[in-house]
């Protein structure tokens, strides 16, 4: 049995899985209003794509996932709304991804979407009004009972064929499903399957992003029925928003910081409440450690809940007498913390140079945000002299990077939170 379960939890509090589309990601998506506001007024005035920058970790694509499920749920209650419906996955670019067979699981995933809704809708779970037209035209058009007699059930992905049973090619397929979705949404405006692109700094330069999404523009971005949302950190949304040919198809991204260090007990809790299932339950850290390491990582949320779950772990795995009072929680948690300090340091010096350390330490000094051209600030001469001591701390995981060819001026290197964490082990050194 896991230790959650045996702590009186359904299931892990501090998993860091993306929130889904459901009401359970609702109820865990906090401290976002502001940005949840603007998304869905995004989503809810086409034709401009939204798009949304972050850093790693922050909740990017929990926040669309929310945001468009709400939109659904809207529109359920008002069929005069546009019908947003969220896509069962998310997409992700890479520098080797085949861009035909992207496309081909784009149109799988977003017909499988549909299919797997009507049916949910069909089943009785939710109660369809007659009068919304737009669900009709989706529960009733033949190509819905055409695809889920077996066409588009087949399974396939990233570099294979798909099984098209019922005689469908690739081509023929994908042209069907263009078909379907301007049946369902012969307009902009009566809405479209929410699709995400996400970690757009994979492709590791602006200019190999702007490369395939300007591949993507016609087959996809630009299609009907289908409303894209891109994610990208390290400011590669606004280096592929400057690529003339996709000028007047992007919105200027929405900026998603951290959830402010006031409200995170509010995550704690909220996640404490989801997945408690009585009255008696067990946790050994208090609230207030769980904000304090959000301040230690700089308020990284994704590396929060991995570290409270590692916590956790740790407790579990170190004595069947786990902390009971509020004392020996924090003193538990120190302890925990301080090993966990010294372990992400001690990896760090093992893989750095005394040079490297005095960039990461101005880089700390700085809030751990720079660029290549500041490398006068970090006492070079030059960029390529400034570049190895750079490319020896990603190595150690202490920043992560990309490039924008466009403006080396942007800010395209950043602290991580084992950076972060490694700080801290220096501080109380």
């Amino acid at each position: 049995m896991s230790i959650y379960r045996e702590w009186g939890f359904s299931d892990n509090p501090f998993q860091t899985n993306v929130l889904p589309p459901s009401e359970l990601g609702r109820s865990l998506l906090v401290g976002r209003e502001n940005e949840w506001f603007r998304l869905r007024k995004k989503l809810e005035n086409p034709p401009r794509l939204p798009t949304i920058e972050g850093l790693n970790g922050v909740g990017k694509s929990s926040l669309v996932n929310v945001a468009s499920f709400d939109c659904y749920e809207a529109f359920l209650r008002d069929p005069e709304k546009p019908m947003l419906l969220p896509c069962r996955k998310l997409f992700q670019l890479n520098p080797q991804v085949d861009l035909e067979v992207f496309v081909s699981d784009v149109y799988h995933e977003v017909v499988q979407t549909l299919i797997e809704q009507a049916s949910y809708i069909e089943g009785g779970h939710i109660e369809v009004d007659p009068a919304k037209e737009k669900l009709d035209r989706w529960l009733n058009s033949p190509l819905y009972h055409t695809f889920n007699a077996g066409g588009a059930g087949a399974s396939f992905g990233y570099g294979t064929i798909a099984n098209l049973s019922d005689g469908f090619s690739r081509s023929g397929f994908i042209r069907a499903a263009r078909g379907w979705l301007e049946e369902i949404f012969p307009t902009p405006q009566e809405g479209a399957v929410v699709c995400v692109i996400d970690n757009l700094e994979l492709l590791q330069t602006s200019e190999k992003a702007r490369e395939q999404l300007e591949a993507l523009r016609d087959e996809l971005l630009s299609v009907h029925g289908l409303r894209w949302v891109l994610c990208g950190a390290l400011g590669i949304v606004l280096g592929v928003a400057a690529s003339p040919r996709l000028e007047g198809v992007l919105e200027p991204p929405i900026e998603v910081g951290g959830v402010e260090s006031e409200r995170v007990t509010e995550v704690f809790n909220s996640r404490i409440e989801t997945f408690r299932e009585s009255e008696h339950f067990y946790i050994p850290i208090m609230p207030n450690d769980f904000q304090r390491l959000y301040r230690i990582l700089f308020y990284n949320l994704r590396s929060l809940l991995g570290h409270i779950d590692s916590y956790c772990q740790w407790v579990a795995e170190a004595s069947e007498q786990p902390p009971i009072s509020e004392d020996e929680k924090a003193r538990w948690f120190e302890e925990w913390l301080r090993e966990a300090c010294q372990s992400a340091y001690e990896s760090a010096n093992s893989q750095l140079k005394p040079r490297a350390w005095e960039v990461f330490e101005d880089a700390i000094a700085i809030d751990g945000s720079f660029s290549p051209s500041d490398y006068e600030d970090f006492r070079f001469n030059s960029v390529a002299a400034f570049r190895p001591h750079v490319r020896d701390l990603e190595a150690a995981g202490l920043v992560v990077s990309t490039q924008d060819e466009g403006d080396k001026r942007r800010k395209t290197i950043q602290v991580t939170p084992k950076g972060w964490l490694v700080q801290e082990g220096m501080r109380r050194a």
